[in-house]
């Protein structure tokens, strides 16, 4: 462990890579998506209940009970992404995007068009929109298509977790 500050956050598929100064060097630091990103602030009694993910340093007392001074609870947020910014997130979703071109020439050919839509807490948004006079009965079926979907996407972004499949129909 070190203190650092961040001196510049490159966007990468596996993950932010972070380049942190201190005071005898710097250093790259890959943050993989599934790590999740803390901060402490004070909060209440109440983030202290069951199912919670907590982290307590104590101490072990003679009669085999512990005490402690402090406590850490977790507290989760819908979408992580390092910088928050919009321009990292339309990376991930270009990215993404990319998976789908091996894919799109038979999704083409039986009258489909495929795209990323979004990227959010694991689950890569796809939508595959029906232009007129496609083959409908040519189109793997959800339940098979997900999961393999979901393995092409896992190849570029590790964090991806599943795929969720939306299906628009074109006048």
């Amino acid at each position: 462990m070190t203190n650092a500050t961040v001196d510049a956050i490159v966007e990468k598929v596996d993950g932010p890579v972070l380049t942190l100064k201190y005071p005898n060097g710097q250093a790259s630091i890959v943050v993989p998506r599934d790590v999740p990103i803390v901060t402490f602030s004070s909060g209440d009694p109440g983030l202290l209940r069951p199912g919670a993910a907590v982290f307590i340093p104590a101490t072990k007392n003679a009669d085999g009970t512990f005490t402690t001074n402090r406590s850490w609870s977790a507290r989760t947020a819908s979408s992580r992404r390092c910088d928050g910014s919009q321009e990292a997130e339309d990376a991930m979703n270009a990215e993404l995007d990319r998976v789908l071109e091996p894919f799109r020439p038979g999704f083409d050919a039986d009258g489909f068009d495929v795209s990323v839509q979004e990227f959010v807490d694991g689950v890569v948004a796809v939508r595959i929109v029906h232009k007129p006079n496609a083959c409908e009965e040519c189109l793997i079926p959800d339940d098979m298509l997900g999961p393999m979907l979901t393995t092409a996407f896992r190849r570029a972004a590790p964090a991806v977790t599943g795929v969720r499949i939306e299906h628009v129909h074109s006048a």
